[in-house]
C-alpha cells in the first residue's frame, strides 16, 4: 500500500499513488488543525484553502444542479414540444467548462489526478522523495503560471460578448481563474506537506 506523504503511523516514506485517504486527511486543513497551526504565513493559507474548499464544493452541487435542470429542459423542449432553445445548449457548455475548473481544485487537493507511480516503486525511497517534491514544485508552478495567463486573457477579451447570451465572456473566465488560482493554491499545500 502506497501513500503519498508520511505514513501518520509509521515514519517510512511512501512513493504517490493509490491511497488518497492519507493524503485527504492531511492535505485537508480542518478548522480544529488551522487553529492550531502558529505560522503567521500557514494558518491564513490554511483558512483560505479551508474556505475555498467549502467554496468549491457548493459551487460544484450549484453548476451540475443547474446543468441537469438546463439540458432537461432543452430534452423537454426538442422532443415533447418540438421547438428548442438556442441558448441551453451554450449555457450547458460553459456550466461543464466550470464544474471541471472548480472539481479539478478538488482533484489537485486529494493528489488524484492522473499520474505515473511506476517509477516511484523502483526508485529508492530518498530519491523517490526528491522526484515527488519536483513534481510538486513542477505543478505548483504549472498553476501558479495558469492563474497569471488566465488574468492576462481575461484583460485582453475585456468586451468580448458569449455567442448567444449577451453576456460578457469573463464570466466564464473568471470561473476558470478561481479554479486555476484554487488548484494553485492547493498544489502549494500539498507541496508542504511533502516537504514535511
Amino acid at each position: 500500500v502506497h501513500s503519498v506523504t508520511l505514513s501518520p503511523v509509521s515514519s517510512t516514506w511512501m512513493p504517490p499513488g493509490h491511497v488518497f485517504s492519507a493524503l485527504w486527511a492531511r492535505t485537508k486543513p480542518s478548522i480544529s488543525s488551522v487553529m492550531t497551526l502558529k505560522s503567521r504565513v500557514l494558518r491564513p493559507l490554511a483558512l483560505t484553502l479551508h474556505a475555498l474548499d467549502t467554496l468549491a464544493g457548493w459551487s460544484i452541487i450549484v453548476m451540475l444542479g443547474v446543468m441537469v435542470a438546463v439540458v432537461s429542459l432543452q430534452v423537454l423542449l426538442r422532443y415533447a414540444l418540438n421547438n428548442s432553445a438556442s441558448w441551453t445548449e451554450e449555457i450547458a457548455r460553459y456550466l461543464l467548462i466550470g464544474t471541471v475548473f472548480v472539481g479539478a481544485s478538488i482533484g489537485v487537493a486529494k493528489n488524484n489526478h492522473i499520474q505515473v507511480d511506476l517509477l516511484y516503486r523502483y526508485l529508492p525511497a530518498r530519491a523517490g522523495r526528491v522526484l515527488a517534491l519536483l513534481v510538486g514544485v513542477l505543478r505548483s508552478a504549472f498553476f501558479a503560471s495558469m492563474t497569471v495567463f488566465t488574468v492576462q486573457m481575461m484583460q485582453k477579451m475585456g468586451a468580448y460578448q458569449m455567442t448567444i447570451i449577451d453576456l460578457p465572456m469573463n464570466i466564464v473566465y473568471s470561473v476558470v481563474l478561481f479554479g486555476f488560482a484554487a488548484m494553485s493554491l492547493r498544489s502549494f499545500w500539498v507541496l508542504k506537506v511533502h516537504w514535511q
